[in-house]
């Protein structure tokens, strides 16, 4: 969806939807924006991934083999979280 947002000249905040050319928020502040879109952010992402899981949409089963390519490029096995030693 595209969308901008506007600074008001009160210092307030609006945003304006592409979509169907109206505000989705006016008179809003700052941190009110930031929250309801990382909401609505959020709730698209989950009702993604629900759609992924449901359609079984990108679900592989080769974890093995991309570990062994993984393993492979870079010459060593991550942390726990994924990470690589850094040089120093």
């Amino acid at each position: 969806m595209g969308r901008r947002i506007i600074k008001k000249d009160n210092g307030l905040y609006a945003v304006w939807t592409t979509v169907c050319d109206n505000f989705l928020m006016d008179d809003v502040t700052q941190e009110e924006l930031i929250e309801t879109l990382s909401e609505w952010a959020k709730e698209n992402e989950v009702e993604r991934l629900k759609m992924q899981f449901k359609n079984n949409l990108y679900i592989h089963t080769d974890y093995d083999e991309r570990c062994e390519r993984r393993d492979e490029l870079h010459g060593e096995r991550p942390d726990r979280n994924g990470f690589f030693e850094e040089d120093e």
